[in-house]
């Protein structure tokens, strides 16, 4: 009786035509976000940050 277990040469064939996995499903399409506020956050504390520093300054 000849052996009936597929070696690992045989096992490497078959897992090796195995069809791909589908593609994962895009992700859906988002709203844009709108920096404006954060633009404008960043711009108002740059300028008090410098006011400060220059009101500050010794000057002789």
């Amino acid at each position: 009786m000849p052996n009936q277990t597929p070696n690992l040469v045989e096992l490497q064939l078959v897992l090796g035509q195995a069809p791909a996995p589908a593609p994962a499903p895009a992700p859906g399409v988002t709203a844009s976000r709108s920096y404006y506020f954060d633009i404008a956050l960043v711009v108002l504390l740059f300028g008090a940050a410098l006011f400060a520093i220059c009101r500050s300054s010794r000057r002789t």
